[in-house]
């Protein structure tokens, strides 16, 4: 299992930061992105790819992860799994051309396909509890403040738009707490409660996964 989960840490390292590198450097435009860097999807590529290149460190050092790295796998494990949930379920539905180009695959499905995988092989050795779970929201609700701070600040996440999703949109006409029938459904706030919350119980699922095969191990 060590060579299995080391050669996905390599991977999902890989697929992120040359994504990353795509996004910004896009091929045939003289333009560097760097706003880029302002999306969730961007930032969790970057923590996915660190945690992965320390945890395969320390497997070649032969030393084993305490909580700290446990809770950090978990955690930016979770919002790597939400990157490639909301873009492949949420955002590329309603996206015109085709929303699957090499550089967004890179970060939007095979970082996150790996990083599961590689999270299910090393489960056995994470030391986690389900208070932990908490920990799941952390991302999000940072990234909540980022992106409502660059709207305050008028940050320009593409040219003329002041916001990275069509749910983190404050000048939607549904504003913070409306509802509708129509695009896009709801505000601002009752997007972040659902995420919130669903991000939590996956979290949960995630540690009960990983309790379960380190119980396992242990019999």
């Amino acid at each position: 299992m060590k060579y299995l989960s080391l050669a996905l840490k390599s991977s999902v390292a890989l697929c992120s930061l040359i994504g990353i590198w795509l996004n910004i450097f896009v091929p045939g435009d003289e333009h560097i992105h760097w706003n880029s860097l302002l999306y969730f999807t961007i930032q969790s590529n970057f923590w996915i790819a660190a945690v992965c290149m320390a945890g395969g460190v320390m497997m070649l050092k032969g030393i084993s992860p305490g909580r700290s790295w446990s809770v950090a796998k978990m955690m930016f494990t979770i919002s790597i799994t939400l990157t490639g949930t909301v873009f492949c379920f949420i955002l590329a539905p309603t996206m015109e051309g085709n929303p699957f180009t090499l550089s967004s695959c890179l970060v939007h499905v095979f970082s996150p396909l790996l990083a599961v995988v590689d999270y299910l092989v090393v489960s056995r050795c994470l030391d986690l509890r389900y208070k932990d779970a908490l920990w799941g929201a952390v991302p999000p609700l940072y990234y909540l403040g980022f992106a409502s701070l660059g709207y305050i600040l008028n940050w320009q996440f593409s040219p003329g738009v002041r916001y990275p999703y069509f749910f983190l949109d404050w000048e939607s006409p549904l504003g913070a707490f409306g509802f509708s029938r129509s695009f896009p459904f709801m505000g601002v706030v009752w997007y972040a409660v659902g995420l919130l919350g669903a991000l939590v119980a996956v979290s949960l699922l995630y540690i009960a996964a990983s309790r379960a095969l380190r119980a396992g191990r242990d019999v």
